[in-house]
């Protein structure tokens, strides 16, 4: 530090340019506050031992006293009262407390985004966005806070000698210094994806950590040790440690819906899932036919990366019958007949084949209400079928279904489907593409599309290239990728990505893939936003896997 500037401010004599000039020397290194502090004292010292000289001394004495005084509360407020706190700078949707572009916040503050988005600003240009469910507990001066739950992402500035960010969540502690980041808390779990940079992720119950990296994902929970795992583009990753296994019914305590193969028919028997982007997981349902009789949910977490049976079979199922007695759906080898309806926050199920020997096709449509955990029949169509696939648009909110007899849709207001056209389908995956508003369906030596946006849509069959292996499988895995504009499709082997306007597939054979379930793919295959990746699940005791594009 310029000890000559120190002098001048200790005595008064500093202007608005050398202030300036300490301030930026104090933030660029934090450890000359201790120089300033003693410098401070020691001045206040020399005025106490000045008290009896003449009177022109000790005016001067007291204006170097008041001087020092200033310093050390100005380092104080510094270091202690808000320097390194942020300022909003973007508030969407609905917030608690209410706040306001350029409002500097507290110390201690808490803060709850119930909709919408909040994005703070510190002075070194660090910037943290707050998503929608997210509390934010006990923010601290020194870029400290605490995440109850949601999900937070950062943009930390890296300074010579600045202080690390610490985040803190009921599991885990990470502390960043130069990076982007986004940290999100769930019950039980906290889950790190870096960006850039490095961040050290803590599980606070016995210290166990995990330095992540860039392109690295990492969990902190209570049954987990973090570790960090790799997405790089262009790769395959395995969870260590996540069959689906670990999470099925004692068979001992359920003995009336084991059947022939048990729980492994869920994935094995004709089955898929959708991708319930609220809560950031895949739910599978599946079995029917005489394989398996459950017809519990199962859900696979891209928050935790672990699973979790979101409900238990029902103990009595009703062979051959819709509906069981304790009013929940038969179990029923579910197809590519499964969504997630958004709009609703509704899993929802059509066609598929019942459970029992008769192989009877399941007509009534089932909604489930993940926050009331119920099972809910809607109108039923005209036609269940199998081999049929599903598909809602989430701009009309319309469901949309085809199978062996044609293809019908049904609005959110409507009570009963309406047939569209005699289209057939049989073991192709759909892919809704949200940017053209297409329905892409790819399997069984096809490739064609719907307009859904359109007043009638019809069929364009496509004549596509470079992709004839994962065109001609049954029931691949098919899903559209917002990022990249692309409709991208895995039935084993390489990924297919296909360009919509160009209708050609690129090829990437990367090293890693699982083995594909051999009944097909289905909606198994599905995209993740917040890891730009796609997830797959392919049997009850291999481990899930990601893609990244």
């Amino acid at each position: 530090m310029d000890d000559g500037l120190l002098s001048k401010y200790l005595a008064g004599e500093a202007g608005d340019e050398e202030r300036a000039r300490l301030r930026a020397a104090l933030e660029a290194d934090p450890s000359l506050a201790d120089a300033l502090f003693e410098a401070a004292e020691l001045e206040a010292d020399l005025v106490q031992t000045q008290r009896r000289a003449a009177a022109p001394r000790r005016r001067r004495w007291i204006a170097l006293a008041a001087a020092a005084a200033l310093l050390v509360a100005a380092a104080i407020a510094f270091f202690r009262g808000g320097a390194d706190l942020p300022r909003v700078e973007l508030v969407e949707g609905r917030v608690t407390p209410p706040l306001a572009p350029g409002d500097r916040l507290p110390a201690g503050q808490d803060l709850e985004v119930s909709r919408g988005r909040l994005v703070l600003r510190y002075e070194d240009g660090t910037r943290v966005e707050l998503g929608a469910g997210t509390a934010l507990k006990d923010l601290e001066d020194g870029k400290g806070m605490t995440l109850a739950r949601g999900m937070l992402s950062a943009d930390v500035a890296k300074q010579s000698g600045g202080r690390a960010m610490v985040v803190r969540t009921a599991e885990g502690e990470a502390r960043v210094l130069g990076t982007r980041f986004t940290l999100s808390a769930r019950p039980g779990a906290t889950r790190l994806a870096v960006e850039k940079g490095q961040v050290r992720l803590t599980r606070r119950s016995d210290g166990a950590s995990a330095n992540v990296g860039a392109g690295q994902v990492a969990v902190a929970s209570t049954s987990s040790a973090p570790a960090a795992l790799t997405f790089s583009p262009g790769t395959w990753v395995s969870v260590p440690g996540s069959t689906m296994s670990r999470v099925v019914p004692d068979p001992g305590a359920f003995p009336n819906v084991q059947a022939v193969s048990g729980p492994r028919a869920v994935i094995e028997a004709w089955s898929g899932a959708a991708f319930d982007t609220r809560r950031n997981r895949l739910v599978l349902w599946g079995g029917g036919y005489g394989d398996y009789f459950g017809n519990e949910l199962y859900a696979f977490s891209a928050e935790t990366l672990a699973w979790e049976r979101l409900t238990d079979p029902s103990p009595s199922p009703r062979l051959n019958q819709e509906r069981n007695d304790d009013g929940t759906p038969s179990g029923r080898a579910t197809y590519n007949g499964l969504a997630y309806l958004a709009h609703a926050d509704r899993f929802f199920g059509i066609g598929g084949c019942l459970a029992g020997k008769a192989s009877i096709s399941a007509r009534t449509p089932w909604s489930f209400d993940f926050d009331a955990r119920r099972w809910t029949p809607g109108p039923p169509c005209p036609s269940g079928g199998v081999g049929g696939v599903c598909t809602v648009d989430p701009a009309t909110r319309t469901v949309w279904w085809g199978d062996g007899t044609g293809l019908y849709s049904l609005g959110p207001q409507a009570t009963s489907w309406t047939k569209q056209h005699e289209d057939g389908f049989y073991y192709q995956t759909g892919a809704f593409d949200t940017k053209r508003g297409l329905w892409i369906l790819v399997g069984a030596g096809q490739v064609f599309s719907y307009d859904l946006r359109s007043p009638r849509p019809v069929r364009t069959v496509w004549k596509t290239s470079g992709a004839d292996a994962v065109v001609a499988a049954t029931n691949p895995g098919v899903d559209y990728d917002p990022v990249r504009d692309r409709v991208v499709a895995w039935a084993g082997g390489p990924v297919c990505a296909l360009d919509p306007e160009a209708r050609r597939w690129s090829v990437t054979d990367a090293p890693g893939a699982p083995r594909p379930t051999p009944n097909g793919i289905f909606g198994r295959w599905r995209y993740v936003p917040d890891l730009d990746a796609f997830i797959v699940v392919t049997a009850i005791d291999q481990d899930v896997h990601f893609y990244k594009p």
